[in-house]
This record gives C-alpha cells, sequence and structure tokens, in this order.
C-alpha cells in the first residue's frame, strides 16, 4: 500500500489495507474514506470514520490532529443536521486544544458550536462562541475566517433583538472580509446590514446599503440579479417607483434569462403595481 497515493485504490482495496492497518496506516486510510464518503454526501458514513481517525490520532498522532478529526466528524454531522451531535464533536475538539498550537482547528471548532447552536435556536450562546472563534482567526491572521464567524455572529445578534450590537458585528466582519479581498461576502454582510435596517425602520439607510451592495455586486459580477431585485422592493416600499421599476425590470429579465421562474414570480410580483 502506497499511503501517499491512497486515491489511486478502490474502496474495496482500502478496507482491505484497514483490516491489518495499524497506528499512521490506520489514521491515514480512515481520513481517506473520511474524504470519500464526505464529497459524495454520505455524511454519517463520513462522521463514523472521523470519530476512528480521532481514536487513533490519540494513538498515534498530535493534539492537532485530534481537534482536526473531530472537526471533521462534527462538519460531517453539521451537514446532516444533526446539530446536537455535530455540537458534541465540536465540543470535544476544542478540549483537544494545546498551547502552543495553532489556533486553526480551535477556531473551526468554535465556529461548529456558535453555527450547531444557532440552528437550534440558541442565539445567545451562539453569538458567544461565534465571538470566541473570531478572536481565535484574529489571533492566526486568518481575516477570511474572522469575518465569516463575526458575521454568524451578527446573524445570531439580530435574532436575539440585539439589532444595534448586530450592526456593529455586520461592520467588523464587513472589514475583515475586505481586508482578505472577498468582496462578494462583502456584498452578502451589506445586503444583511439593510435587512437589518428596514426592521428598524432606517429604510433610507437601507437603500442606501443596497445601493452600494448592488455597485459593489456589478464590479465583480456577483448576484446582479438578486441585488436588483431587494433594491427594487426596496424603493418600491418607499415609494420611489420610478427607479424602482429600473432595478425590477432588470433583475426579471436576468431571472427569465435564467429560466428561474420562481425569482422571476417574485420580480413580476412586485413589478404588478405598476400594471
Amino acid at each position: 500500500m502506497d499511503s501517499n497515493n491512497l486515491e489511486q485504490y478502490s474502496e474495496a482495496q482500502l478496507w482491505a489495507f484497514l483490516s491489518e492497518a495499524q497506528n499512521e496506516d490506520k489514521f491515514d486510510l480512515l481520513i481517506e474514506l473520511f474524504e470519500r464518503n464526505f464529497q459524495s454526501g454520505s455524511y454519517i458514513e463520513a462522521a463514523s470514520f472521523a470519530e476512528q481517525a480521532s481514536a487513533e490520532a490519540e494513538l498515534c498522532r498530535d493534539s492537532g490532529d485530534v481537534e482536526n478529526t473531530r472537526y471533521k466528524q462534527g462538519h460531517a454531522l453539521w451537514n446532516d443536521q444533526r446539530f446536537i451531535e455535530a455540537l458534541d464533536a465540536f465540543k470535544i475538539g476544542i478540549g483537544k486544544y494545546e498551547e502552543p498550537n495553532s489556533k486553526f482547528e480551535l477556531y473551526k471548532n468554535q465556529w461548529g458550536v456558535a453555527s450547531c447552536l444557532f440552528y437550534l435556536g440558541e442565539y445567545r450562546e451562539s453569538a458567544m462562541w461565534a465571538e470566541r472563534s473570531t478572536d481565535s482567526a484574529v489571533a492566526e491572521g486568518d481575516n477570511s475566517w474572522a469575518g465569516f464567524s463575526k458575521f454568524l455572529e451578527a446573524q445570531a445578534l439580530y435574532l436575539d433583538d440585539r439589532e444595534s450590537e448586530a450592526l456593529n458585528a455586520c461592520l467588523e466582519a464587513r472589514g475583515f472580509r475586505r481586508v482578505a479581498q472577498q468582496l462578494k461576502y462583502v456584498a452578502d454582510i451589506d445586503a444583511y446590514m439593510a435587512k437589518i435596517q428596514t426592521y428598524l425602520g432606517n429604510h433610507h439607510e437601507s437603500i442606501e446599503l443596497l445601493r452600494n451592495c448592488l455597485v459593489l455586486a456589478e464590479s465583480i459580477d456577483y448576484k446582479i440579479k438578486y441585488f436588483s431585485y431587494l433594491l427594487g422592493n426596496a424603493l418600491n416600499d418607499f415609494n420611489e417607483p420610478d427607479e424602482a421599476r429600473i432595478h425590477l425590470e432588470r433583475a426579471s429579465k436576468m431571472y427569465k434569462d435564467d429560466e428561474d421562474n420562481e425569482s422571476l414570480a417574485d420580480c413580476y410580483f412586485a413589478l404588478s403595481k405598476y400594471i
């Protein structure tokens, strides 16, 4: 068995090798089986392989590998929407962190805990864990993941009825994503901020955010039709019919070209007041 090129073997061959493998070889085989099952969408099987790999890592690898395999287990369970089981796996991964290891695996597992709690409706605790993940990512200089976690914190804060804090978290997330030059995520954050401002009754601020969002989206060719629809709908609600119609007609044409009938119907409904 060539452990450096496991992808060349069939799954049946991997199983045969696994029955005799020990320590490092067994760990590598389990990770390969995890990857194959995860990529095929067999998340429960993938989680099982990751859990077994974690047990092997406890015997022959460092704590970083234990953290990583627990994250893999949790991520697979998360993808299968088994959030309580995933939460347990992520928390085990966090418990394996040791100084002075890199915090890379730590902030992934912290995000996992935050995300599971978010989907379980535990928004206050989710926000706390997302903030921890952000801080750990910042400590490692990972602005991309810092922005990822901070935006999750913002969403949890908003659903916990802490709108001002959510807007501040969005601004921080936006800053991290800009530093990482991930402009499409900046646009997504702007759109979410517009949603919060609309909820607060700040329609002018919401429209300005969506205008900026659309300009940014156009510069990178990202979700232009969707942001055009959002802006048009917001202008519609704010009684700006001329500009609203321009954006809604643009979005409807693009959705029609893409044969996205559900989104097209939303555009037609918004345009119906002008017929």
